[in-house]
């Protein structure tokens, strides 16, 4: 049968529906005649396939891939079937992911409270990063895009995995949602993710220092010094 992959690891899960519609195709040579065959069906509404009335011999199952689709099983991309006997040959099963898409927009959150109001404004040029690894291959993903005039931003083709979604933040601006500063996401077959929205508003300026003049200590001792002194004459001529 053909099946979806949902969460991408090359088995076929309870759960994991199939897929209607798909081109399978049978080739070989046949043992008694030694004529080429070259059978094509397409799958039912469940995912599955069979070919009838095959002689002895060996050939190849493969299957025609959709675009927007990975195929996950079987590893090799076809599968061999050594047809000896009338005994249904089963299990032959082809696995597919539909890749997948994560969207999100940046808007100038100008009262800080980090929902989108219906006046703020987009952010257009801000760097939005996404980095995982692909569940399927292995392989590590490290994308950056730019917000259009919108301050819209999207990541298209992604395979199965979890993936974290940051933003580059720009100097004079502060960051006010979402509340954990990343959105962590898990891709599974043909989802598209939306809503991973990033909210920001400038820092206030700086309060500038205000220079303070020195202080006069130095003064008011000067002018205490003097009072004193004036007064001892004073008392002095009194006291004669």
């Amino acid at each position: 049968m053909k099946f979806n992959d949902l969460n991408g690891n090359h088995v076929l899960d309870a759960g994991e529906p199939g897929l209607a519609g798909w081109t399978i195709h049978l080739d070989g040579t046949e043992s008694i005649s030694g004529a080429a065959v070259h059978l094509t069906t397409i799958t039912d509404s469940t995912g599955k396939f069979q070919f009838m009335n095959v002689t002895q011999g060996t050939y190849t199952l493969s299957e025609e891939l959709q675009s927007g689709w990975l195929q996950t099983a079987p590893a090799s991309g076809t599968i061999i079937v050594n047809v000896q006997t009338t005994t249904p040959y089963n299990g032959n099963n082809f696995g597919n992911f539909k890749l997948g898409e994560v969207r999100g927009m940046k808007w100038n959150d100008s009262d800080g409270n980090g929902i989108k109001g219906a006046n703020e404004n987009p952010l257009a040029d801000w760097s939005i990063n996404i980095k995982g690894t692909d569940t399927i291959t292995g392989m590590a993903v490290d994308i950056t895009k730019q917000t259009d005039a919108n301050g819209n931003y999207a990541f298209a083709n992604l395979t199965a995995g979890t993936y974290v979604i940051s933003e580059t933040l720009k100097s004079d601006w502060k960051q006010t949602a979402p509340n954990t500063g990343t959105h962590t996401v898990t891709l599974t077959s043909g989802a598209v993710l939306t809503g991973l929205d990033f909210g920001n508003m400038p820092k206030p300026p700086p309060i500038p220092r205000v220079p303070v003049p020195a202080t006069s200590t130095i003064g008011v001792i000067v002018l205490i010094g003097m009072m004193m002194v004036t007064a001892i004459p004073v008392l002095r001529r009194k006291a004669k």
